[in-house]
């Protein structure tokens, strides 16, 4: 597949703000400002939240899903439990930040939602397609959804459609969309390039190196039915005014 022109001026453009960003390195300042609050409330509409929390024994690696976490240990190995997973530890830099929670209804699937903020290393955000094969999904679409906001244009979300590689229950492997949107100090994209052209942006013009953060949503879905896009686009909506950080 022939690249576009819009395609190759956004590759040269970030090659250029990354050369001059490595020229500059010395003079950018941490920009402390965040795009989210780091924290997922404990209902969203007509969903239950509750933490999702994982053991940090690597030969137990456990998930457990608690009201509200107050301290404790694995029931299964008695190992110590924290809101990162120990693959989630390894791969990304010391300094990020991670919210998780899974929400139930009374009628539906079940979403599990997140936030993951970055630290000094920026390393932390990355685009979800890099790390969600390694979990074992398989990558079968995406599209871009836009999710509606009282009084401003929509929230622009990328949905990915997910298959697990491994046979669930029943012997199909399960089906699962996920979304997700980058967040910034006053802006949002749902687009990993945009990101990086941003960032690279601050860094040069303004001598700022911002943090961001990326929240996203996940439930199951059916084959040859696009129900879950309402279901995914009514969750975002409703859980946007509590992630979005109040106006500076």
């Amino acid at each position: 597949m022939r690249a576009s022109p819009r395609h190759v001026v956004w590759a040269a453009a970030l090659l250029a703000a990354a050369a001059a960003g490595v020229i500059l390195q010395g003079r950018v300042a941490p920009d402390d400002r965040l795009g989210v609050r780091l924290t997922l409330p404990d209902r969203v509409g007509a969903y239950t939240g509750a933490d999702v929390l994982f053991c940090q024994n690597p030969q137990c690696s456990e998930s457990f899903v608690v009201a509200a976490y107050t301290g404790g240990a694995c029931t299964v190995c008695g190992g110590p439990l924290d809101t990162m997973s120990v693959g989630e530890k390894r791969v990304l830099p010391a300094g990020t930040r991670v919210v998780r929670k899974r929400y139930t209804r009374a009628d539906g699937p079940p979403v599990t939602a997140s936030i993951v903020l970055s630290g000094s290393e920026h390393r932390s955000i990355h685009r979800p397609q890099q790390c969600l094969p390694a979990q074992g999904y398989a990558i079968e679409g995406s599209r871009v959804l836009d999710v509606p906001r009282d009084g401003r244009p929509p929230l622009r979300v990328m949905v990915l459609e997910l298959r697990r590689r491994t046979a669930g229950e029943g012997g199909a492997p399960p089906l699962y969309a996920y979304a997700y949107w980058f967040a910034g100090p006053g802006e949002e994209t749902p687009y990993h390039l945009v990101r990086l052209f941003r960032t690279a942006r601050d860094r040069i013009v303004h001598g700022r190196a911002p943090r961001w953060a990326y929240v996203s949503a996940g439930t199951a879905r059916r084959a040859g039915s696009d129900a879950y896009l309402e279901r995914l686009a009514g969750f975002v909506a409703a859980l946007y005014p509590y992630v979005r950080a109040p106006a500076p």
